[in-house]
């Protein structure tokens, strides 16, 4: 999903960088080709991170997915306004999914972390000791 994000990210800002139809065209294809993996991946995510309640984080996702749908292009009208190009609203809108990524990047390190530091405070049993 990390990569997923990333290359998100490259098709938004993409025809900021290259604004000609090369740079939309080959953003385009970045950003629609990765936005249902992100969808799928982060389903299957709270999912699995909620065994005994996965429908519930499903929906909360999906609530808040909903507020941002909402929110995003209220957010990219007023930059819009301000700055009087979609330029910066595509660079913050980069800047979230890059965001996202190191948030979600910095989960799995802390986890495997935590995994690693629970492990070691497990009883270790030698191969040749016998289970009482």
């Amino acid at each position: 999903m990390i990569i997923a994000l990333i290359l998100q990210a490259a098709g938004v800002i993409l025809p900021v960088w290259l604004p000609n139809i090369f740079g939309v065209t080959l953003g385009s294809v970045l950003f629609g080709g990765t936005f249902m993996g992100i969808s799928m991946l982060a389903l299957a995510a709270a999912r699995m991170s909620r065994p005994f309640s996965g429908n519930r984080a499903i929906a909360l996702m999906t609530g808040f997915y909903g507020i941002g749908q909402i929110l995003g292009p209220i957010g990219a009208g007023i930059v819009l306004e301000m700055a009087h190009s979609y330029n910066l609203s595509l660079l913050l809108a980069a800047l979230v999914l890059v965001t996202a990524a190191i948030i979600l990047l910095s989960v799995i390190v802390i986890s495997s972390q935590k995994g690693v530091v629970g492990n070691e405070n497990h009883a270790r049993i030698h191969p040749d000791q016998e289970l009482s």
